[in-house]
C-alpha cells in the first residue's frame, strides 16, 4: 500500500525503543539481578493534506515564502530538541490521509493534522478515522482560517481533536507538538484518564 510505504520510508525504524523491552545491566551488577527497562520515546505523526507540498509557491501572500521542506525541517528539529520522534507525512489524497491515521494507532502517541481546506470542511471520512482511534490530535492551519473566505471557517475534523491552532504560520506545528507532549505526559501520569 502506497501510504504505508511512505510511512515506512519516513520512519527511522532502526532507532526505535519499545516500552517494556528489558536488557541485562552491566555485568558488574548482574549478581544483583538488576534489569534496565528502556523507556519508550514519545512519537508524534504530523499529517499534511492537499497542496501543502506547494508551500512557498502557492499564495505566498497568505502562506509565506518558506517551502514544504522548510516546514519539515522545522518540525523535525523541534522534535529532536524535545527528545521525541516524529514522522511528517503529506498527501493530496483523502485515502492516504486516512491510512496514515489508521497506521498511527498503536504506533504513535499523538497526531498533528493539517487536513487542507477541502478536507477540513468536507471530509467526514477523515473525521470518522480521527474519532475511531481517539489518539490525542491537534488540528493546525498555517493561515487564520477565520479571517479568510467563509467556506474555510467550518471544520468537520476539529471536533475530533483536542484543539485547533490557526494563523500562527509554521509555529503552529511546534506549539501543537509542545501541547501534545504535555498532554500525553499528563494523561500517562494520571493513569490514562483525561
Amino acid at each position: 500500500d502506497t501510504a504505508l510505504y511512505k510511512i515506512m520510508q519516513c520512519a527511522d525504524i532502526k532507532q526505535r525503543n519499545f516500552f517494556g523491552r528489558t536488557r541485562q545491566a552491566d555485568s558488574r551488577y548482574s549478581s544483583r539481578n538488576i534489569k534496565i527497562t528502556e523507556v519508550k520515546k514519545m512519537k508524534i505523526m504530523v499529517i499534511n493534506g492537499p497542496n501543502l507540498d506547494f508551500l512557498g509557491i502557492r499564495e505566498p501572500g497568505v502562506y509565506g515564502t518558506q517551502t514544504y521542506s522548510d516546514l519539515e525541517k522545522k518540525i523535525e528539529t523541534h522534535a529532536e530538541d524535545m527528545g521525541i520522534e516524529t514522522v511528517v507525512m503529506q498527501s493530496n489524497s483523502e485515502g492516504d490521509i486516512i491510512d496514515y491515521i489508521h497506521y498511527a494507532r498503536g504506533n504513535y502517541d499523538g497526531i498533528i493534522i493539517n487536513p487542507g481546506p477541502e478536507h477540513t470542511k468536507n471530509s467526514y471520512a477523515i473525521a470518522d478515522a480521527l474519532r475511531a482511534f481517539s489518539l490525542p490530535t491537534v488540528e493546525v492551519h498555517i493561515s487564520n482560517i477565520h479571517k479568510r473566505e467563509k467556506f474555510r471557517h467550518k471544520s468537520v475534523t476539529a471536533p475530533q481533536c483536542i484543539g485547533q491552532i490557526c494563523g500562527l504560520g509554521f509555529s503552529g506545528y511546534t506549539l501543537a507538538m509542545d501541547f501534545l507532549i504535555g498532554y500525553i505526559t499528563d494523561t500517562a501520569d494520571d493513569g490514562g484518564e483525561e
